[in-house]
This record gives structure tokens, C-alpha cells and sequence, in this order.
């Protein structure tokens, strides 16, 4: 997701060639539906046939981010519309308390922040935690902790903004336009 921005510029650059993006299988979907590329589930790059050219997305960086104006600050991957729609919906019967509502996620591999201290009185909390049960004061729209992508890229797009530590979530907020406020913990 980090790097994904850099797709749209190679599709510009390569034309009417085809691109075959290989991709976790969770995030297939989104890059199909944003880029109309078709993707694959990951393979070993040396089976790459004659002809073919292969790069790591992460080296593309180096050729259309060589500084912060090359970065295109628009979204760059969508949500599922359906999905995007549905969680709308399901956050719209919070939207009478005249409060904004706010995606959290409070956990990452380096660090923890107390959820409490990510809080304010003033807004509706929902959880954006990735496969964690929303502590006290957190909304859970999910009876088993948040494991499916397809749901939390339409999740965060649904929330007014996001509140996090630096995560997956920071890049999912940013590669679909969401307002995000990252925290390191």
C-alpha cells in the first residue's frame, strides 16, 4: 500500500503495455478495481519469462518520488463501492449526536498507545484495529475482531478521520484520500 501510489505514473509511462501486478491476495481486489490492472498472488521473480521486465514497487519510488511535490496527494486505490456504502450506513446512526466519528487503531508491531490517551469527548470512536477487540469506549461493528481488508478499506472510508499509531492504517487512510492523524508511540 506504501508504494502503491507510484502505479498510476508507471501505467502512464508504459501506456497500452500490460502490467501484472503481483500482490498479497487480501489486496487484490482494490488494485484490480483502482487500476484496472490484472494482478496475481506473488510468485518467484526468476520465473519472469523473455521480454518481460520486473521491478519491486518499493524500487519505483526512486524514479516518480524523488521529492514531496512528486507525490500526487490524491487517492490512489478505492473501496469497495458496496461495502463503502454498507459501513456509511451502519456509522450514519451515530452521526445524531452531532459528534464526528472517529476511526482509531492504538497498536502496531513497535509500539502502544493507551486508547484513551488517542481520545476526546467530543467524538464517536470506532474501532480500526486490525484483528482486536475494541477496548472500553471504542465501537465494534464486528462480533470477531476486524480481519477482512475489503471491510476495513471501506471502514476507514466511511469514519470522518482517522486517529492512529503508525500502521497499516495510516497507509489504507492515505491511499483512499481519509484524513489521518498518525501518532508514534
Amino acid at each position: 500500500i506504501l508504494f502503491a501510489s507510484c502505479l498510476p505514473d508507471l501505467i502512464v509511462r508504459l501506456g497500452h503495455k500490460a502490467i501484472e501486478f503481483q500482490t498479497n491476495p487480501r489486496l487484490r481486489s482494490r488494485f484490480e478495481r483502482s487500476h484496472r490492472i490484472r494482478t496475481e498472488d506473488r510468485r518467484v521473480l526468476s520465473q519472469v519469462d523473455e521480454g518481460e521486465y520486473c521491478v519491486a514497487l518499493g524500487d519505483l519510488v526512486r524514479f516518480y518520488r524523488k521529492d514531496k511535490s512528486h507525490f500526487p496527494g490524491k487517492p490512489f486505490l478505492k473501496p469497495d463501492p458496496g461495502l463503502a456504502e454498507y459501513w456509511k450506513i451502519k456509522t450514519e446512526k451515530f452521526r445524531h449526536l452531532g459528534k464526528p466519528i472517529i476511526g482509531i487503531a492504538w497498536k502496531a508491531r513497535h509500539g502502544v498507545i493507551d486508547h484513551k490517551d488517542l481520545m476526546r469527548e467530543d467524538a464517536v470512536y470506532v474501532n480500526l484495529q486490525y484483528g482486536e477487540e475494541a477496548p472500553e469506549g471504542v465501537i465494534d461493528f464486528f462480533q470477531d475482531p476486524l480481519t477482512n481488508m475489503e471491510d476495513h478499506f471501506a471502514l476507514v472510508a466511511a469514519v470522518d478521520k482517522v486517529v492512529t499509531v503508525t500502521q497499516t492504517v495510516v497507509h489504507v487512510a492515505a491511499s483512499i484520500g481519509k484524513e489521518c492523524h498518525a501518532i508514534v508511540p
